[in-house]
């Protein structure tokens, strides 16, 4: 019995277990210096500054890209969402490029709770990533003099959630072992004649 507790409780574990993992960092494209990373829960912040910026103005903005590589060592579904709260930025595009098959999956432009200025978030809802590299890149306009952007990357591990299927096995299974355990054999005596 304490077996089957121990081998169940491990299952959960494993399963409840963030996925949230990126191993490494590199490529930094037109970014100041290498991007920081910090681990909070589910969640990897990625912070960058681009610095300097070519300077611009509301009737004559600057464009910028920026960017970086990244090896995601966990596969499962995961947000993204790029920020910026630095003055006259503002985004107009980005992407997320799988460097082994490039396929390509673009963040949805939106305005931050937090920052409601409109362009200055680039979102990705809940999507599969598997193994592998990926270059995450994004485009942008400079609006004021002093060109600089400093932003954040989130990465957010989503945490599978069952089909109705999965579940029923998953009961269904916990009954057979539940009908096993309380299932005993009376031991055979041997019988004198």
């Amino acid at each position: 019995m304490r077996k089957v507790l121990v081998t169940v409780a491990g299952a959960f574990a494993l399963a409840a277990a963030s996925a949230a993992n990126a191993a490494f960092i590199e490529n930094p494209v037109n970014l100041a210096g290498p991007p920081t990373v910090s681990v909070n829960g589910n969640v990897i912040n990625i912070g960058f500054v681009q610095d300097p910026l070519a300077s611009g103005s509301v009737q004559s903005p600057t464009s910028f890209t920026g960017g970086f590589d990244i090896n995601n060592t966990a596969a499962g579904n995961y947000t993204f969402d790029l920020t910026t709260s630095s003055p006259g930025i503002t985004f107009t595009g980005g992407s997320i490029t799988n460097l082994a098959t490039m396929a390509v999956v673009n963040f949805l432009l939106g305005s931050s709770v937090s920052n409601p200025t409109p362009n200055t978030e680039l979102g990705l809802p809940s999507t599969f990533f598997g193994i592998g590299d990926y270059r995450i890149a994004w485009t942008g306009q400079n609006t004021d003099s002093v060109g600089s952007d400093a932003g954040v990357v989130h990465i957010t591990s989503v945490p599978a959630v069952p089909e109705p299927a999965t579940w029923a096995m998953m009961l269904l299974g916990f009954g057979g072992i539940g009908f096993a355990m309380r299932r005993r054999r009376n031991p055979v005596l041997a019988q004198l004649a």
